[in-house]
């Protein structure tokens, strides 16, 4: 699954959102696919790092509109395992 980069954009009107919600009660595509996830931290996961003392975590979102969660596939979690050492060490 490929990393969901799309964040929501303050500045989508309200009719933006009436018309997305519509499209999805049509049959189209879910408002998040059209208007962009509202993501919100939810926690962490291992960053990949082997065995127990591991100890490096990488960011959880999850969508507050639709509860599609990225399980930490996003650029912040890229960002960390590019530091993280013991994941360095395995590639």
């Amino acid at each position: 699954m490929p990393a969901m980069e799309t964040v929501s954009n303050p500045e989508t009107s309200d009719l933006d959102r009436l018309l997305a919600e519509a499209s999805v009660l049509a049959g189209g595509d879910h408002p998040c696919a059209v208007l962009g996830h509202k993501w919100k931290h939810v926690g962490g996961r291992n960053c990949g790092c082997p065995g127990v003392a591991g100890g490096c975590s990488v960011p959880v979102h999850e969508c507050e509109a639709c509860g599609d969660c990225d399980y930490g596939d996003n650029a912040e979690a890229d960002e960390i395992k590019l530091e993280c050492e013991c994941v360095a060490e395995l590639n």
